[in-house]
């Protein structure tokens, strides 16, 4: 479970830190008995279920949620030329700073890594306020470690991390690779960490959703996609079957002059729907609205990130979704009968419907500005004086109560 990640100097945000824990104070009589989750629990901690974060266009949405994209990109691929986003227009630091805050079996972890744009300056992982790794790109320091160890370690930073004395590949990542029985806690802190889900709701093909919720296995793809298709009928799709024959068909192609060629392929899905005879009518899935193909491309992800408590980071939920569907969305993470592995859902929005229903609580909505001096800021409800689970939260939204909208003239 994530509990806090703080960014500085990328993109729009100056510097910002998003805060995931149950800010309610005392819990409220009863959650135990609800159908819903109030906060999953940890000894460490209380964290919401979901953050859904709203506010104008340009405010950086976007940004937020994109920094954990560049985080796990970091991390997995090193740091690579031309992937220094610095705010253009607040230069108050010269590094970008990524740490994150998050709870596996009851450890508290915390992760931190910074650079520029030629290197990565500092890294360090923490469990439970001690240094498992530490360095500034001159060796490696631990208070977990015993000499051996260390020694080890040391020389995979020196042979695997840099190259001519430039700090490019993660510490943490390094040490995974090639020393992997080193240490329990650096293993299970990298795993959470590359567990991390980021994805923007329209470029998730049907055929990645399948067969991500597969585990990418061809004997899982047919279980796969009918978990898929039963969810997809539960949200009044109109959808009475759908069939899959595992054969991708080519929907585009495109030579370029230079000779590249770009295909473009998605899975052979029937859809059926009832006529007014009550006949099944076939459909080619390319023929359903966009909302429809979204949604199936977003749902494999989606019962993945449940079924092994991940956390999932959406940009634009809503886009072509209807507001029902974004609440439906909300409530598989919120519901304990079905969110049984602690798993987080925080997405951008636009559609404020959802702000209207009881489902989501005072720590579980933020409101996003920008100025030129402070950047990106996010806030939550329950950060603001005088607001109360029992509001109608799109009413103060609308209002102007907030803030985090567009300054429109008439």
């Amino acid at each position: 479970m994530i509990l806090k990640f703080f960014v500085r100097n990328y993109k729009s945000i100056v510097e910002e830190e998003i805060d995931f824990n149950f800010a309610e104070g005392k819990a409220p009589n009863g959650y135990q008995e609800s159908d819903y989750f109030t906060f999953l629990s940890s000894r460490k901690g209380r964290c919401i279920p979901v953050l859904a974060i709203f506010g104008a266009n340009g405010s950086g949405k976007s940004n937020i949620l994109e920094s954990i994209n560049q985080l796990i990109s970091i991390l997995q691929d090193g740091y690579v030329f031309g992937r220094y986003y610095p705010n253009r227009l607040n230069m108050k630091y010269d590094t970008t700073i990524f740490r994150m805050q998050f709870i596996v079996n009851d450890n508290l972890y915390v992760y931190n890594i910074e650079y520029d744009s030629k290197e990565i300056k500092e890294e360090y992982l923490k469990r439970n306020n001690k240094f498992l790794l530490k360095t500034n790109g001159l060796k490696v320091e631990s208070n977990i470690l015993n000499d051996d160890k260390l020694s080890s370690v040391n020389q995979v930073f020196k042979n695997s991390c840099l190259d001519q004395s430039i700090f490019k590949n993660s510490l943490l990542t390094m040490c995974k690779k090639w020393l992997s029985g080193l240490n329990a806690d650096i293993s299970i802190a990298y795993n959470y960490l590359v567990s991390l889900v980021y994805t923007k709701t329209n470029n998730i093909p049907t055929f990645v959703s399948i067969d991500v919720l597969s585990g990418n296995q061809p004997q899982g793809l047919d279980k796969s996609f009918r978990e898929i298709v039963s969810v997809l009928q539960k949200m009044d799709i109109n959808v009475t079957n759908a069939k899959m024959n595992f054969q991708r068909e080519l929907i585009k192609s495109v030579q370029y002059p230079n000779g590249n060629k770009i295909s473009n392929w998605q899975d052979k899905i029937t859809v059926y729907r009832s006529d007014t005879k009550g006949s099944e009518v076939e459909f080619k899935l390319n023929e359903e609205s966009m909302g429809t193909r979204l949604l199936f491309g977003m749902l494999g992800v989606i019962l993945l990130v449940l079924k092994e408590g991940r956390i999932l980071f959406a940009d634009e939920l809503d886009r072509s979704l209807h507001p029902f569907i974004l609440r439906e969305l909300t409530r598989l993470f919120k519901d304990k009968s079905i969110n049984v592995n602690n798993a987080q859902l925080i997405y951008s929005a636009h559609d404020t419907s959802i702000l209207e229903d009881e489902l989501l609580r005072i720590s579980e909505a933020a409101f996003v500005t920008n100025t030129v001096i402070e950047g990106t800021k996010i806030k939550r409800l329950c950060d603001y004086n005088g607001i109360s689970n029992a509001d109608n939260f799109r009413k103060l939204y609308i209002n102007c109560r907030l803030g985090a909208v567009p300054a429109t003239t008439n």
